[in-house]
């Protein structure tokens, strides 16, 4: 079983978040540190996105909680 891509850019984004929070805070101006605060809450957003898509559904074959509306 290999690595799926999700995973991937799950981490890339992950990373590139954690950067822009190193960023905002070695910032010397306001534009600088509002812009890596709003990185970071889009990479946070962006990976907890991937989360609930990916693993907060129910299965589609099977399971008590199945609707047939």
């Amino acid at each position: 079983m290999g690595i799926s891509p999700r995973w991937v850019t799950g981490a890339l984004i992950a990373v590139l978040g954690m950067l822009a929070l190193f960023m905002a805070s070695r910032a010397h101006d306001d534009m600088m540190y509002f812009f890596g605060l709003m990185v970071f809450g889009f990479a946070v957003l962006f990976d907890f996105g991937l989360i609930a898509r990916y693993v907060g559904r129910p299965s589609e074959h099977g399971g008590a909680d199945t609707h047939t509306s």
